[in-house]
């Protein structure tokens, strides 16, 4: 029976996975085109397992080496060691993967590799020359893992030593393709190529535009849920499991598998039933387990970026919590560098949002507790606003108005406006902590409002958030918390509304429209 993997190489048949054929169909076609070309994507996004693919769908008709050069990241200081290294991985290559070549290609390998004098970059192209005239079959150089090497000077004489061979591929016989994957795009490492000039030039600007979306959209989703939901026969509403399963993770391949397993996980031991661990309830509660309590590489990874890079820490706190919208500039730092770890992904009209659910829940729990220390008030609250395991959101409402009042009366207008929804949800998740989750709909908000959906105990209250600007716009808000409620087949929402006039009156209201009701809270 297969099984959700979330790390290593994804194989059909012993995991439930994505078809991506018609992905792998389109690199083969660069491939056949003699593109050579980066395949560019932040960690976990299933560059590996696409290269893993796209060599068995080559070697019918080529001769694919496949690289990794995160094991040889210490023997790329020297070029000599870097050029034994690189013989040594093709010869690997051809004995892992089965590669059927003849014996005297094999006997030329191991000579490029022990042969000392032959290991200096000038005899590289000659080298390359005679293997890919030794063989039946073009030859095609996938390499995995290549940031480990992108600050070696011996990698960049590499890639320098195929550019030139590329330019030339009509005199000389070289690789009929060359695929590298890497966080970073390699394309953008720049070098002085000519000794009399200052400029700086990329020695892999030969690369091709990798345009092939490897993230997962809706029906890729289903289909692999489709698949998993038949070999265990378990029934489960298809249409709702795998729209949930996107909103969350916006088709980012490892979390897709990862919540996939958690939920499977939960069945496996008993402790949930197919039918709740895949509703929303459940889709909800696993993306809680990722973000807050699971242990994992990737996330801390991304946090540990966020910590590292301020300007990109202070843009992300900016678009989350003050509604900031940003357009995607590829020469700002910040811009890049949160495409490139996917923290940020580049939507409608050029507008960075951050990359996914997960994601920004980890961020904002991280933001909530680094910037506030009042959350010791909401937990002496608590114990009052959850009865007999239901939360009682009109308590926490009426609470935190008093809250509010106590703690932040003082404080600017300036100061309160742009933090005034911070202030909200670390109140609220100082009391939902380790049993509910919230959510951001991320679309709606800017700087005025914020939409919160809060799940709790398989019990979901939608909060919305507004700064006054006038009673049309607040009745703009109740219409569109009435959607929210409808959506999510609710009869009770709640809004707390900032005001900063002078003449605001403090409280709680509540109003009807349409059969549901709105607890109003003024503030």
């Amino acid at each position: 029976m297969k099984n959700f993997v979330t790390t290593g190489i994804c194989k059909p048949g012993l995991h439930y996975m994505v078809d991506t054929s018609s992905r792998i169909s389109q690199m083969r076609k660069m491939v056949d085109e003699g593109k050579y070309f980066v395949i560019n994507r932040p960690r976990q996004f299933g560059k590996t397992t696409s290269l893993f693919l796209l060599r068995q769908a080559l070697i019918k008709d080529y001769t694919p080496f496949q690289l990794d050069f995160q094991i040889v990241s210490e023997e790329l200081k020297a070029d000599s060691s870097f050029i034994k290294a690189f013989f040594t991985m093709l010869i690997d290559s051809v004995n892992n993967y089965g590669i059927n070549v003849s014996d005297g290609f094999t006997d030329y390998l191991s000579k490029c590799a022990k042969d000392q004098s032959l290991l200096v970059f000038s005899n590289l192209p000659g080298m390359i020359n005679k293997l890919c005239s030794m063989s039946d079959k073009p030859l095609v150089l996938i390499v995995d893992e290549v940031d480990k090497a992108a600050s070696s000077s011996s990698f960049i004489s590499l890639l320098s030593t195929m550019r030139s061979m590329y330019l030339n591929k009509y005199e000389v016989k070289t690789f009929q393709s060359v695929i590298l994957a890497s966080v970073i795009d390699i394309k953008n490492l720049k070098i002085k190529i000519d000794p009399l000039s200052d400029e700086k030039l990329s020695p892999w600007n030969i690369a091709s535009d990798f345009n092939i979306d490897m993230s997962f959209s809706v029906e890729d989703i289903a289909q692999m849920v489709e698949d998993y939901a038949k070999e265990r026969s378990i029934g489960l509403n298809l249409a709702e499991a795998s729209k949930a399963l996107y909103d969350f993770t916006s088709g980012y391949p490892y979390i897709v598998s990862k919540m996939c397993s958690i939920i499977e996980g939960w069945i496996a031991d008993g402790s949930r039933e197919a039918c709740e661990a895949w509703s929303l309830g459940g889709i909800m509660r696993a993306a809680d387990k990722l973000a807050s309590s699971e242990l994992n590489s990737l996330l801390d990874s991304l946090m540990s970026k966020v910590k590292a890079y301020p300007d990109l820490k202070k843009m992300l706190y900016k678009m989350l919590f003050y509604g900031e919208k940003v357009k995607y500039n590829n020469y700002v730092s910040s811009h890049e560098l949160g495409v490139r770890f996917g923290l940020l992904k580049v939507g409608e009209n050029n507008v960075l949002s951050v990359g996914n659910r997960i994601f920004e829940t980890v961020l904002y729990e991280y933001f909530i507790q680094e910037k506030l220390s009042e959350e010791d008030i909401a937990v002496r609250d608590k114990n009052q606003c959850v009865d007999d395991g239901v939360l009682n959101m009109d308590k926490i409402v009426m609470r935190f108005v008093k809250f509010y009042g106590e703690v932040y009366g003082g404080k600017s207008q300036k100061y309160l406006e742009k933090e005034a929804g911070i202030i909200f949800m670390a109140y609220l998740r100082a009391i939902i902590n380790g049993v509910g989750m919230y959510f951001i709909e991320a679309e709606l908000r800017d700087e005025r409002r914020t939409d919160i959906v809060v799940s709790y105990n398989n019990h979901f209250y939608v909060v919305a958030l507004k700064i006054w600007y006038g009673e049309a716009y607040i009745l703009r808000g109740e219409k569109q918390l009435l959607e929210y409620l409808n959506f999510y087949e609710l009869v009770r929402g709640y809004m707390i509304i900032f005001s900063f006039m002078q003449s605001k009156k403090v409280g709680v209201t509540e109003r009807f429209f349409e059969g549901k009701a709105i607890l109003e809270a003024i503030v």
